[in-house]
């Protein structure tokens, strides 16, 4: 059952009040807390992230294990330093978050990311393209963005 948390407007998985996010997560889904972290990108996209910050982002995803950190182009190579020597994944969004920069922008991102240390992207889909009907475009670029670095699309549906 979805219960919602009022201070926060935000949801959860939780059966009763109270109940720990380990306990709703093994009644709901059958994982354990280290399978969940697994799975999990934990993320900055702040614009005003300092360096700090990341350090921070990285320290948690090491102590929590998580499956990645998912952060600004920017901060490629300072997570990359920070997550060496663990299976710690760095991922880095193209083109946040409106995804509206041209194809060639976009690619030039992606390869800079890659040179950058990141082991995958995340662009953000091309909703302009879309409302426009044009999906043969739009999926001639995230097969060159996929071409670079594995891929995961972020859709930004807040307009």
């Amino acid at each position: 059952m979805l219960l919602k948390n009022p201070e926060t407007n935000s949801f959860n998985l939780r059966e009763r009040p109270g109940e720990t996010n380990e306990v709703a997560c093994a009644k709901n889904c059958g994982k354990s807390k280290m399978e969940i972290a697994k799975i999990i990108d934990h993320t900055n996209l702040r614009a005003d992230a300092t360096e700090e910050d990341i350090v921070k982002l990285c320290k948690e995803a090491k102590q929590y294990e998580f499956r990645s950190v998912c952060i600004n182009p920017r901060w490629a190579k300072l997570a990359k330093s920070q997550l060496k020597g663990t299976d710690i994944k760095v991922v880095v969004v193209i083109d946040w978050p409106n995804g509206a920069s041209p194809s060639d922008v976009r690619l030039f991102q992606a390869e800079r990311a890659k040179k950058d240390g990141a082991d995958e992207i995340d662009p953000v889909l091309d909703i302009g393209n879309i409302k426009m009907g044009n999906y043969d475009l739009v999926k001639s670029e995230l097969s060159k963005l996929a071409n670079v670095l594995p891929t995961k699309l972020i859709i930004e549906t807040g307009y």
